[in-house]
Order: C-alpha cells, then sequence, then structure tokens
C-alpha cells in the first residue's frame, strides 16, 4: 500500500491511487478474522500470553490508522492494551537503538516500536538480548 502512496514510497514505485484503494480494501476485508479472534475478549491475539503475532498485528493496525484505512472495533480495545506495554511505551518516546537509523520517513515510529517490542517480546521469552533480536530480524 504504502508503495504507491503519493505521501509515501510513490516517488519510487509510482502512484497508484486504486492499488492503494485495492490494498485498502482487501485489508479491511482481513480484519474480520481479527475481529472474531477477539470478540472472545481474550487480551492477546492468540490468547493470554503475548506472542509475536501480537507484534506483527499491532504494526499492521498502527499502519492501518495512520494511513486512514481504519480497524475494526474488538481491535480499538486490544490496540489500547498493547499502547499500554512498557515496550510499546519505550518505542513511543524514541527508546530505541543508537544504531537505528529511521530518521526523515514517515517510518520511524512504526519502526522503532516494532524493534522495542521485538527486543521486549525476546527478554519476555528469554530468547536473547534486544541487539541479538534485531540483528536476527535485520
Amino acid at each position: 500500500m504504502r508503495r504507491h502512496r503519493a505521501d509515501a514510497l510513490g516517488h519510487i514505485y509510482g502512484i497508484a491511487p486504486e492499488v492503494v484503494a485495492q490494498a485498502g480494501a482487501y485489508f479491511r476485508q482481513q480484519l474480520r478474522h481479527v475481529e472474531v479472534a477477539l470478540a472472545d475478549g481474550r487480551q492477546f491475539l492468540m490468547g493470554d500470553q503475548f506472542t509475536s503475532a501480537d507484534i506483527l498485528l499491532t504494526t499492521c493496525l498502527d499502519w492501518a490508522i495512520a494511513y486512514g484505512v481504519g480497524i475494526c472495533d474488538n481491535a480499538q480495545p486490544y490496540l489500547e492494551r498493547i499502547k499500554k506495554r512498557k515496550a510499546y511505551q519505550q518505542a513511543g518516546r524514541g527508546e530505541c537503538p543508537d544504531d537505528a537509523d529511521h530518521s526523515g520517513t514517515g517510518e520511524s515510529l512504526i519502526a522503532g516500536r516494532a524493534e522495542v517490542a521485538a527486543g521486549a517480546f525476546s527478554s519476555e521469552l528469554g530468547t536473547g538480548s534486544r541487539d541479538e533480536t534485531r540483528q536476527k530480524t535485520l
């Protein structure tokens, strides 16, 4: 979607409003799965434990809001819960690794949140340091 927006990467890939509209419609269609999954009141996407699926979904929801696509009703309280997490708040304050350079792009906050969340996730599971996790994802 961002590849073909005038305010994103359209200058590289070409501006295509029809493609952007179709991508938004497709995303909203896929959100029906999220709506159903979260309808039972679970805390996180896969149940009561925070997983990598929550990192991915949160990033998608953040992008959807940032690009005006919107999110489903059940995703709103879910996203509010995620935003209360320490790692999400740290990323919102820009507490990313010093060598992460996302400056000058519209992706800085979202990319930073993903990096911090990945580090926090690996710490929660005891799977390595934030730098080790970030290196694996790069």
